[in-house]
């Protein structure tokens, strides 16, 4: 926990109390770069708030930048605290990209600053997608074996990675696969929506999650 970060949450204002004790339970697991990595069903347990609203309540956070979010699939997500609303662009190593760019920028002439960030940058998407779209491809895999299904193609595996996009976890995705199947494969009628576009569709994943014990996915 970091004093420092803690303290400058502590002292917010003009947030709704979900947004706050949302931003707390993240400072009080911060380190002293403000950079914490708690799964989302972890603060759902240190705050008693559903995981819908944990999530937007971050969503709002990250928007008002209070806090950057590194999204790594198959894993929980880096959060870099800033209340002071200062954040540097970071990379998906956290504190340590952040460094790596500030000594980056020293080194570099004036001129060339918008250049460098414009390419670190890049570099971080390119990496970024690049393991969404592995992660996707395992969980496509996962769900055939499990379902006994063929879905192929890059069509299934871009409907998966729109809900990795979204932050949900590479283990989340795969308790919502499990679950989906018992629940569905002896109905007749429910195991023909045992279909990649059904279970990974937008609008009813959360809903998924939700459904499933906190015990379950950690």
């Amino acid at each position: 926990m970091s004093v420092h970060i803690s303290s400058k949450v502590w002292k917010l204002q003009g947030l709704t109390p979900t947004q706050k004790f949302v931003f707390i339970s993240l400072a009080d697991q911060a380190n002293d770069e403000g950079v914490c990595w708690p799964a989302i069903r972890s603060v759902s347990k240190r705050t008693g708030f559903s995981d819908r609203a944990i999530r937007q309540a971050i969503k709002f956070l990250e928007q008002e930048k209070y806090l950057r979010v590194d999204k790594v699939p198959g894993r929980a997500s880096n959060y870099i605290l800033t209340p002071a609303r200062d954040a540097e662009p970071c990379n998906m190593n956290g504190a340590a990209g952040n460094a790596d760019l500030s000594a980056r920028r020293a080194t570099a002439p004036a001129g060339d600053a918008g250049q460098l960030e414009t390419s670190f940058n890049r570099q971080r998407n390119k990496k970024y997608k690049k393991e969404i779209w592995e992660s996707a491809e395992r969980l496509l895999k996962f769900f055939n074996e499990t379902c006994s299904k063929h879905f192929r193609g890059q069509s299934s595996t871009e409907k998966i990675a729109k809900v990795l996009e979204q932050g949900f976890t590479e283990q989340e995705c795969r308790s919502v696969i499990v679950r989906r199947w018992r629940a569905w494969k002896d109905d007749e009628t429910m195991k023909g929506y045992l279909r990649i576009g059904t279970v990974f569709a937008p609008t009813k994943f959360a809903d998924y999650i939700g459904e499933i014990p906190k015990e379950v996915v950690k």
